[in-house]
């Protein structure tokens, strides 16, 4: 999607623009719309690309901001666009890796238990009393 300023600016308003690709840091995008004249968001943003999810998403390592605009379906709630939206996001966060983070979670616990019951069967106990 283009600002209409950037629509303005680089294309005269063409509506031809529309359809044609953009390479923006070596990655060919095809523009698929135009926003309305004044919409800023996040300000100074000219050019918004999808979300790459898998291994797309490794193309573009400096884009680490995932603010989602949309529109929501006429069946569609907030709650259920929210409900969608984390699902997504924990996807995106540990993707294929999710095992992998939890057994290397696990390890240092596991190494805790061990050095604990140690620590315990080590500790000397107190001598009887003697008189």
């Amino acid at each position: 999607m283009l600002s209409h300023d950037h629509w303005l600016n680089n294309y005269a308003a063409d509506a031809g623009a529309v359809g044609r690709n953009i390479t923006l840091k070596s990655i060919s995008k095809q523009i698929i719309g135009v926003m309305p004249t004044g919409f800023q968001f996040p300000s100074r943003v000219s050019v918004w690309i999808p979300i790459a999810i898998g291994a797309a998403a490794t193309v573009v390592r400096e884009a680490h901001t995932d603010l989602v605009i949309g529109r929501l379906h006429a069946n569609a709630t907030p709650d259920l666009a929210a409900r969608e939206l984390a699902s997504i996001a924990a996807e995106r966060v540990t993707g294929s890796i999710r095992g992998t983070l939890l057994l290397l979670a696990g390890i240092p616990a596991f190494l805790m238990l061990i050095g604990s019951a140690n620590v315990s069967r080590a500790t000397p106990r107190p001598l009887p009393f003697c008189a």
